[in-house]
């Protein structure tokens, strides 16, 4: 398929291509061409940074940037979620052969992850299952364990679950007498809906640009899997 999509190129590459010119395109060995000459590789596709337009990424990074300069590091904050298949075998094994792997479990649960610009405050992590009360539990509840829980049919967060979870923050900030910026995607399931927020003002992304501009997804995440995975 490679060697195809090669010769398809150098159709409409040659200069002579379209002018009556029938000449046959060039004989092209892919693994040649690729790997020896043009260091090209068959890569996987990564991310979705593609789908990020180059003048909304760059606006949106503007307006975020004059957005928290009203505010301190301490009281700018960002909240992001990411799946957690927490059942799933390693990937990887000290074997001296090759060595078969298992199906994987795709068991999971949403897990929000929050914390502040300057890294002084990591709020609790909100755990998202699809049981009521997990066995794990035993006779405890998640408050009793030190857990932030909540239940979902498909441990996805929602609406519901970001309100309630809004509205302790903002509880806490009043207490506390700050005043704070909350990032966070935009997705149906951040709406305020009728919410009212006294201490906290709730700031979205603009769409597709959290892979630019989303603090959680430069490392932060990626470093609190790889340490649950080292675990």
């Amino acid at each position: 398929m490679i060697s195809d999509i090669l010769k398809g190129a150098s159709k409409i590459m040659s200069p002579s291509y379209g002018k009556g010119n029938r000449r046959k395109p060039l004989k092209v060995k892919a693994p040649r061409f690729r790997g020896q000459r043009h260091k090209l590789r068959y890569r996987p596709l990564h991310g979705e940074a593609g789908s990020a337009d180059a003048d909304v990424v760059r606006e949106g990074r503007y307006a975020i940037q004059e957005l928290t300069e009203l505010y301190d590091a301490h009281d700018t904050y960002n909240m992001d979620e990411t799946g957690l298949y927490y059942s799933a075998a390693p990937g990887r094994s000290i074997c001296s052969a090759t060595t078969p792997g298992v199906k994987k479990n795709k068991t999971r649960m949403t897990l929000a992850l929050t914390t502040n610009a300057d890294g002084s405050d990591s709020l609790p992590v909100l755990f998202i299952g699809r049981a009521e009360k997990p066995r794990c539990f035993g006779k405890k509840t998640a408050a009793q364990l030190g857990y932030l829980y909540r239940k979902s049919a498909k441990a996805w967060m929602n609406t519901k679950t970001v309100q309630e979870w809004l509205l302790q923050l903002d509880k806490e900030m009043r207490a506390a007498q700050r005043h704070i910026l909350l990032l966070v995607d935009t997705v149906s399931s951040h709406s305020l809906g009728n919410l009212v927020l006294t201490n906290a003002k709730l700031q979205s992304l603009p769409p597709n640009t959290t892979i630019y501009l989303q603090p959680l997804d430069a490392g932060i995440i990626a470093s609190f899997k790889a340490r649950f995975r080292s675990m």
